[in-house]
């Protein structure tokens, strides 16, 4: 990209700030349009990065700052993932329960990851389900996560952000059989993930919506329509589950799962 084209660019998001009333301290950098990983670290004579006052690099300041955000990984770039009871509900109300749910990834970008998901102890109704080594065991397809604005906002560090997981090739998600009856899972997911925080390990939800109506529904379904992410394609994310050779029915999981990662990182929130 050529030194006029990233002028340019600099000169318009100086101007969508000024639109949008965000007033920034001189010589701070405001938050991306789209959230991305990075990490706060304090601040080092010569180092990259812009001034913040705060561990979490949501107070930028011209002079005397302590921290600077570094976007991206770092040198460590993998995590994961573990769980007690999971439950795949779909809107008929069947369920596919699990015991635990194990899961382990790396980040590859500034704003994706890749992992996969082990579930165990699975059972759909009585019959035990399988698709990895053990009976119980059922093994997702590669996944590639994105994160996104779930609520963008026009103030830095208010915004609301979101990961969701598809299928890095295809539209399967997962598929296995319980008891002799094909289960194909496909689609993709969104959860909410904490922003703006400097983390080691954090819990994150897939939940579903409330209400007497909520069976197979997760919450939330959609990225706000200002997602932040070039990469996301489609702004939704519906889970489908075919039982037997039917047709495909809304599905949604819940769980809680215990991210932890082999290096503290952070997710910024975008505006």
């Amino acid at each position: 990209m050529s030194k006029l084209i990233v002028a340019k660019l600099g000169v318009l998001a100086l101007l969508a700030v000024l639109a949008l009333g965000i007033t920034v301290d001189a010589g701070a950098t405001v938050a991306p349009e789209g959230p991305e990983y990075g990490r706060c670290l304090k601040k080092t004579p010569g180092g990259s990065g812009t001034g913040y006052a705060d561990k979490g690099c949501t107070s930028a300041v011209g002079s005397g700052a302590g921290y600077e955000w570094v976007p991206g990984i770092g040198p460590k770039t993998g995590f994961t993932e573990s769980a007690g009871a999971t439950t795949l509900e779909t809107h008929e109300g069947r369920q596919v329960s699990c015991t635990g749910m194990a899961a382990k990834g790396a980040y590859t970008g500034a704003s994706s990851l890749s992992l996969t998901i082990t579930l165990t102890g699975c059972q759909l109704e009585s019959a035990k389900c399988q698709s990895g080594a053990s009976a119980g065991e059922v093994v997702s397809e590669p996944l590639e996560g994105l994160i996104g604005n779930i609520k963008a906002e026009t103030a830095p560090f208010n915004g609301i952000t979101g990961l969701e997981l598809r299928a890095s090739s295809g539209e399967t998600f997962m598929a296995f059989e319980c008891g002799g009856t094909n289960v194909v899972v496909s689609g993709g997911t969104i959860h909410e993930v904490r922003s703006d925080k400097m983390l080691k390990s954090g819990l994150e939800r897939f939940k579903l919506q409330p209400g007497s109506h909520g069976k197979g529904e997760q919450t939330p379904e959609c990225f706000d329509s200002r997602t932040g992410n070039p990469l996301i394609s489609e702004r939704c994310a519906i889970l489908e589950t075919s039982i037997g050779g039917g047709p495909p029915v809304q599905s949604a999981l819940k769980l809680a799962a215990q991210v932890t990662n082999e290096e503290k990182l952070e997710v910024r929130a975008g505006i």
